[in-house]
């Protein structure tokens, strides 16, 4: 997904994100570990770090996207886990 608003981290632009294979049950699994590891275990938390796997990025760039394209990321995520 090309981002609207792209990220600029450590002085490297981010101007696209994409999924890099299907998310595997124990995927969603880390992802609550992570969250809690991190001291946040809301939806929230847990859904960023899913993202963080599935996508191979860091929690720094999925944390640091823009709301709106992050909101596109979490569609493409529905629509994923549906088919």
């Amino acid at each position: 997904m090309k981002l609207r608003y792209p990220i600029e981290i450590d002085g490297e632009t981010i101007e696209e994100i994409e999924f890099k294979r299907r998310p595997l049950a124990r995927d969603a699994r880390d992802a609550v570990r992570m969250a809690r590891r991190d001291g946040d275990d809301s939806d929230a938390a847990r859904e960023m770090f899913l993202l963080v796997h599935i996508t191979e990025q860091s929690p720094e760039v999925i944390g640091a996207m823009d709301l709106a394209d992050y909101g596109r990321l979490q569609a493409e995520l529905m629509d994923f886990l549906a088919n």
